[in-house]
C-alpha cells in the first residue's frame, strides 16, 4: 500500500482487512500490521470497521453448508477461536468469522464460552493437560487464566 493521499481502492481495503484479521489471530499487534501495510492504525482500523457494518462490501467466501453452520456453532459454544474453528474444518478462516458475525455472536463470548468449557472438563475430572491439548494451550497459562478471571483453584491446592 502507499502511504500517499490516494484512495485505496475497494479491493485493496479488503485485503488489507482480511491480512489485519489473520494477523491479528497469530497475536500481532494493529501497529505493526498498519505499518507492514503503509497504512497508519486509524486507518487499518477505519477499514476494519467499515467491513464489518457492511459500508464496504466483503467478498463472499461461498455459502456455508448447513453442517458447517452447525459445527461452527457448536465449536463457538464450547469456545473455540475463529481460526481453530476453520483449521478443524477445513474452510477460510474469514468464512468463519463472517458466519460468526452474522449470527451475533462476540469474540466476547467465545471466551467465556472457552472458560466455561475449561471449568467444565476439569470439574468432569480432565486434566489441565487434556483440555489444554484439546484446545491447544498451554496447561500453566489456563490454569493461570482461570485463577485470575474466575478464582479457579486446582484439587488439592493449599490456597483453596
Amino acid at each position: 500500500m502507499n502511504t500517499n493521499k490516494a484512495r485505496a481502492d475497494t479491493a485493496s481495503k479488503i485485503a488489507a482487512v482480511e491480512s489485519y484479521h489473520q494477523r491479528r489471530a497469530s497475536g500481532q499487534k494493529v501497529k505493526e500490521i498498519a505499518q507492514s501495510l503503509g497504512i497508519t492504525s486509524e486507518c487499518l482500523r477505519n477499514w476494519v470497521k467499515q467491513v464489518e457494518d457492511g459500508s464496504i462490501n466483503r467478498p463472499a467466501y461461498g455459502e456455508l453448508s448447513e453442517e458447517h453452520k452447525i459445527a461452527i456453532k457448536d465449536l463457538l459454544s464450547l469456545g473455540f477461536a475463529d481460526t481453530d474453528i476453520a483449521q478443524r474444518l477445513g474452510l477460510h478462516n474469514l468464512k468463519v468469522y463472517y458466519y460468526r458475525k452474522s449470527i451475533g455472536v462476540t469474540r466476547e463470548q467465545v471466551v467465556e464460552n472457552r472458560y466455561n468449557s475449561w471449568e467444565d472438563l476439569l470439574k468432569k475430572g480432565a486434566s489441565f493437560e487434556q483440555v489444554a491439548e484439546l484446545y491447544g494451550a498451554n496447561p500453566n497459562s489456563m490454569y493461570k487464566t482461570l485463577h485470575q478471571k474466575r478464582g479457579f483453584r486446582k484439587k488439592g491446592s493449599l490456597d483453596q
